[in-house]
């Protein structure tokens, strides 16, 4: 085994790495957020893209088969009450929609959760490096 001779170091020099050190990690952690906000960011901005073009051509289609299913229907019913069912079941699902969208946006959220996670670590490890 090899022996290593310890060296006394000054209460200043060790400070000064240890403040030395933190500003480096900060920076790096400050790093690390912005690319991962960027990365969301980007993800949001096609995603929404996407989901908008998609839903204008899905709208389109919607309204030719609603007027399809209301047509349909006045040939059992009155006119106004077949026109009544059909906006009642195309509310409800629509509301269902809406809500399972909000959901899963509201789960998804913008916060850097590895950033967060490891600025936790990183207040952990300073606070025994100051011990």
């Amino acid at each position: 085994m090899q022996q290593f001779a310890t060296e006394e170091r000054p209460l200043g020099d060790l400070f000064a790495d240890l403040t030395a050190d933190l500003r480096t990690l900060v920076r790096q952690e400050m790093a690390l957020a912005r690319a991962e906000i960027s990365d969301k960011v980007s993800h949001l901005g096609r995603d929404t893209a996407m989901m908008v073009a998609g839903a204008l051509l899905l709208f389109v289609g919607f309204q030719a088969l609603v007027a399809t299913a209301i047509i349909a229907l006045a040939y059992v019913l009155p006119w106004w009450l077949s026109a009544l069912i059909v906006t009642a079941v195309l509310l409800l699902v629509g509301g269902l929609i809406a809500w399972r969208g909000y959901q899963d946006f509201k789960n998804r959220g913008v916060v850097p959760q590895q950033t967060v996670a490891s600025l936790k670590e990183d207040a952990q490890w300073a606070k025994e490096q100051l011990k």
